[in-house]
């Protein structure tokens, strides 16, 4: 025993020893946890903050080393852009020659460069301005344009405990990347539907889920709604639970939330949120101010704008309802193609077939749905024993008073060929008294039920087997208390549908494969099975029908984005076409712009929530426009609307307008409007100016609007019955006009298509006739008539020098006769002025010129050419052939006499009523037909052209360009409507866009600098890009003291962090180091207890028995 307990003091001794010898040789107060949990636990916390507050500093100091080296490149492009501006005032001074403002040009575009050079500067193979955006060059130059590869976004470091710090400056910030976004000014909507999720709800704070409450005022249910995900999972939460005994529709309406009771019991419905909860409250369903009838319409809930939204929902709601029918899988959902009110108040209807008359219901796969505009009677069908003798009853009102109407035949005791009819309104019962005996005929049955009045009776001759109506036939008395029918549903209001199924096969998918193959139908809804009608799986459609609910669409709202149109961008001098025939959602719509290649980015902005559009090419201007239909506006993208401030337009200088009139519009009929635009502030003023002018209220009047395709102002003439030419002509000195776009730059009158040109031929000869001999002819009057006029010099013999000239308009030659040897150039100019088609001057392109020298060649000097003529309105066409090509000199054209769009659709008839040669043609203005009359055997191609010209309101020819040779004598042979006219073409004036968007950015700002120095000074326009210049220096020299602020708050925060870290080793260093001195007098003690204990022990081993006798 005493050598067990000597044994274990040595061990505890030699365990204390080892410990004072580990706290000598460690310098640690414990080596374990164990031996100090406390203090273990707080030396592994300030341990884990050190770990933290080294990598902090080894971020600093990455930061500190990446702002250095963009402050160093910022300092170079500061550098760069004193001695840009420098250069800029002499080159706006006009001393200034061409060749040094060319100089300058040249020194602008060397800064260009080296600015791109130094937004592409890498410090530890990481591009410095590229944003977040990875390995990519921040800025890429590309002709006139620099294109910013970046994105807008910098990238941070954690630099303590909840700080984060800029380790770079995205390029946007710096130089500029993007142009003002095209943000939508429409706020574009998600529409709500079963999927759609609840943390998308634009609520503020996310839904929590919770238990509600729903009750009638005397059972309630509580419904769990903690795990809920989506609409759908809340609508099916409530459909499947309500209070015992009742009965729940919940459904989505609108853009919110509608619960009801779908019983016959009605009464109050409250919901409450329970346990403290609020997701009733969230959803718009709570009934906060106490219990409601019937049911509840919540509010209005707005998921959020994303990118998985349809691009059909952006701009309104379709209509939409709910078919229900007992059961579960046998819901339909009706759902309005487009949006808008137009398919609001539609009814839907199920009608047991089996009932509405005495034939056969109709079989499954057969199902049929029809629709009356106006309101329906209800009916039923009574189908008796024998033959001859089954009826049809109809309510004597249309509509749905007399629906679900019970029709039962019953005895009415020994009354012979008697019958009698009651009508019970309360029970919906109506019964036919006829002998019990089976005396009563049909006949009789018939005039009771039709001088009642509440129906109307007839023979029902929809079973064949039944044979002819014979009014003698009896009604068996077996028939009575047996025979009996319902009028259903088949009663309706007006603008009902009404589905007519089998009750005892036709299920839910038989219902709505009815309605889709329904072409009415079709055309204005979809069908489809309702995913709420089970609380979980699908609704597969399988359950049978019921004829105890109708349907009314409903909520229909906002209008149907136009996919057909599509977008039109402009970059610089491209323009790139976005078709959104194949979109479906908003990603669609990103990923079609941005595959066409144009320098822009397509998003939604973050902080608005709107989809975005930016250029990312400086140097050039960028717009959005129209495709041809209407999408960019519906999208709020088109970057000129009628609500574009006139201030706004050309870059912010307005459009130069002076008090009175400031341009006048001249129509082809000669009429003049005059225009004054002092009272109009945006784009849409200056239209409505236009469009009610009390000159332009007539019914030729011309028609101002934004372009139908790209942008700008239009100025449409669509019944242009005059010879002039539309034109806008500018009030002297006033460049209103100018500004709207309407006239070109340096120019006093806009015309459609341009400024109308002349057609000319420069004439010179080659060596050693040279001399004092060229000239120009040009056409006296604008247009492309005189392209290709040949000038023909023609020998005249010894005349002299003398000259004369003839124009062959046919031929298109101007024939000088001259005589070679003696005729001057000077005779040859005279000689063509005087014949006045063209005229003629003498030129230098091969030096001075005198016109004395003689014309050295005969025959062709060459064809006139740049001619151009403002585009017209074209007229509507259609061609006409016979139906087999072999059949010759048969085709011919038949156009509108003037041209505009108002022929186009008119539909052209052939009517064979006549006989032999001959024709007549006659137009029907209000049904847009042409109608001749013919002898489609003989009536030929000519004899048609000369009727169709003789009636006037159309022109007609022979078509010689599907058949050269036509003669007209050929028969077309055709009948009936042969063609319609089309190609019909507006005269339009089409304005350019004056409100185009650019980059801003220091890069920007130098390419329109160098355009508008080069060539022709652009002194407005250069001073603008002087002053978007001396913005970005601004810029950059703001970013380059935000730079240094941070510069210095990363010294700030190192210095902090050195203290901190001093600080925090020496409290860990008083947690798990130990005290020396204690640790070595610990030691000495240990070691001589130690000792101790050997001896012990080694006496102990000593002793003998004899110790202890």
């Amino acid at each position: 025993m005493l050598t067990r307990r000597l044994l274990a003091q040595l061990r505890i001794d030699q365990r204390t020893l080892y410990g004072a010898q580990d706290q000598v040789s460690t310098g640690r107060a414990f080596s374990l946890p164990s031996q100090n949990p406390q203090a273990s636990v707080r030396a592994l916390t300030i341990q884990r903050t050190l770990e933290y507050k080294e990598q902090y500093q080894v971020n600093l100091s990455t930061t500190e080393s990446y702002l250095g080296a963009s402050e160093s490149a910022i300092a170079g492009v500061i550098d760069q852009l004193r001695e840009a501006q420098s250069l800029v005032p002499v080159a706006l001074n006009e001393s200034t020659s061409a060749e040094q403002r060319q100089a300058i040009v040249e020194e602008l575009d060397a800064t260009l460069d080296m600015l791109v050079h130094a937004g592409n500067t890498q410090f530890r193979g990481r591009y410095l301005f590229n944003g977040r955006s990875g390995g990519d060059v921040a800025y890429e130059a590309r002709l006139n344009q620099v294109l910013y590869r970046g994105d807008e976004i910098s990238l941070s470091s954690l630099t303590d405990r909840g700080m984060v710090m800029p380790t770079n400056i995205a390029g946007d910030d710096l130089f500029g990347g993007f142009s003002n976004a095209s943000v939508s000014e429409v706020q574009l909507r998600t529409a709500v539907t079963e999927d759609t999720r609840l943390s998308d709800l634009e609520l503020g704070e996310p839904i929590e889920g919770g238990w509600i409450r729903i009750s009638d005022g005397v059972v309630s249910a509580d419904v769990d709604l903690t795990d809920v995900r989506s609409i759908g999972d809340v609508l099916r939460q409530i459909k499947y639970h309500p209070p015992t005994g009742r009965a729940l529709d919940a459904e989505i309406k609108g853009d919110a939330l509608r619960i009801g009771w779908s019983d016959s019991v009605g009464g109050s419905l409250s919901i409450t949120d329970l346990n403290g909860g609020s997701v009733a409250k969230d959803l718009g369903i709570a009934t906060s101010n106490g219990p409601v009838a019937g049911e509840i319409e919540g509010n209005t809930l707005r998921p959020k704008f994303n990118r998985l939204t349809r691009l059909g929902d952006v701009l309104g709601i379709r209509a939409s309802t709910v078919l229900q029918s007992l059961g579960d899988n046998n819901d339909i959902r009706i759902e309005a193609r487009v949006n808008g009110t137009d398919s609001n108040g539609f009814r839907f209807q199920l009608v047991d077939d089996e009932l509405v008359d005495a034939g056969p219901a109709v079989s499954k796969g057969q199902e049929f749905v029809e629709f009356d505009a106006a309101a329906r009677a209800a009916r039923a069908g009574l189908q008796f024993s024998g033959v001859g003798n089954n009826i049809q009853l109809v309510g004597s009102t249309p509509g749905t008073d007399l629906n679900q109407v019970e029709i039962r035949v019953v005895s009415g005791g020994l009354s012979g060929d008697a019958a009698s009819v009651s009508y019970d309104s309360a029970a919906r019962r109506y019964e036919i008294a006829v002998d019990s005996t089976g005396a009563t005929t049909i006949q009789t049955v018939i005039d009771a039920i039709n001088a009642d009045g509440t129906f109307s009776a007839s023979h029902d001759a929809g079973d064949p087997a039944d044979g002819g109506y014979d009014p003698g036939a009896l009604i068996q008395s077996g028939d009575i208390n047996q025979v009996r029918s319902n009028t259903t549903q088949s009663g309706g209001l007006a603008n009902t549908y009404y589905i007519n199924v089998n009750p005892a096969v036709s299920t839910g998918a038989d219902a709505v494969a009815a309605l889709n193959r329904t072409a009415s139908f079709n055309a204005s809804f979809e069908a489809s099975l309702d995913p709420l009608d089970r609380i979980s799986g699908r609704n597969d459609g399988s359950g049978l029908l019921s004829f105890n609910d109708s349907a009314v669409s409903a909520s229909g709202s906002g209008e149907t984005l136009d996919l057909n149109g599509g977008l039109e961008i402009r970059v610089g001098s491209t323009t790139y076409e976005v078709s959104l025939r194949q979109a479906e959602t908003v990603e669609d719509l990103i990923n079609l712009i941005h595959q066409t290649g144009a320098p822009v980015k397509a998003d939604i902005d973050p902080a608005e929530g709107r989809l975005r559009l930016r250029s990312f090419a400086s140097g050039v201007d960028f717009a959005v426009g129209e495709n041809g239909g209407k999408t960019a506006t519906q999208l709020g993208l088109r970057t000129m609307t009628e609500a574009t401030s006139l201030d706004d337009l050309n870059f912010g200088r307005g459009i130069f307008a002076r008090e009175g009139v400031d341009f006048t519009i001249v129509r082809n009929d000669g009429v003049e409007i005059s225009v004054d635009v002092s009272a109009a502030s945006t784009v849409g003023d200056v239209l409505s100016l236009i469009n009610d002018h009390p000159d332009n209220q007539d019914a030729d009047k011309i028609v101002a609007q934004l372009a139908v395709k790209g942008n700008g102002i239009e100025l449409v003439d669509d019944n242009p019955p005059g010879e002039d030419t539309l034109r806008v002509e500018a009030a002297f000195g006033n460049q209103a006009a100018q500004g709207l776009g309407l006239i070109a730059v340096g120019e006093t009158v806009g015309y459609p298509g341009g400024v109308p040109t002349n057609a000319y031929l420069d004439v010179s000869f080659s060596p050693p006739n040279q001399f004092n001999n060229s000239f120009r002819i040009e056409a006296t009057e604008p247009g492309s008539d005189f392209n290709g006029v040949d000038l023909i010099i023609a020998d005249g013999g010894a005349i002299g020098d003398t000259a004369s000239a003839a124009y062959d308009p046919i031929a298109k030659t101007l024939t000088v006769t001259l005589d070679p040897s003696a005729t001057q150039a000077n005779t040859v100019i005279a000689a063509i002025q005087d014949e006045g088609t063209f005229s003629a001057a003498l030129t230098e392109t091969l030096g001075p010129n005198n016109g004395t020298g003689l014309i050295p060649v005969t025959g062709s000097l060459g064809l006139t050419s740049g001619g151009s003529s403002t585009p017209e309105a074209k007229p509507a066409e259609a061609k006409i052939a016979a139906n087999d090509p072999a059949i010759l000199n048969s085709a011919l054209k038949i156009l509108a006499k003037q041209g505009g769009t108002w022929a186009n659709g008119v539909e052209i008839v052939f009517a064979d009523t006549l006989a032999g040669d001959v024709a007549s043609a006659s137009y029907d203005g209000v049904a847009r037909r042409l109608t001749i009359d013919i002898d489609s055997a003989n009536t030929t191609a000519q004899t048609l052209v000369d009727a169709v010209n003789l009636e006037g309101t159309f022109s007609a020819e022979l078509d010689l360009e599907s058949d050269p040779s036509n003669d007209g004598s050929g028969v077309p042979g055709r009948t009936g409507s042969v063609a319609f006219l089309d190609g019909g073409t507006a005269e339009v004036l089409s304005g350019r866009d004056v409100n185009m968007a650019e980059v801003s950015s220091v890069f920007n700002s130098l390419q329109k600098l160098m355009d508008a120095l080069s060539g022709e000074v652009d002194y407005v326009e250069a001073e603008r890009a002087y002053a978007l210049l001396e913005e970005d220096f601004d810029r950059i020299n703001h970013i380059r003291a935000e730079l240094g602020a941070q510069t210095r708050a990363v010294d700030v925060l190192t210095t902090r962090l050195e203290e901190e870290t001093v600080l925090l080793r020496a409290t860990l260093s008083e947690e798990i180091d130990a005290d020396l001195v204690e640790a070595v007098s610990n030691l000495t003690l240990q070691q001589t207890a130690y000792q101790a204990s050997l001896q012990m022990i080694g006496q102990s081993f000593q002793l003998t028995l004899l110790n202890f006798l």
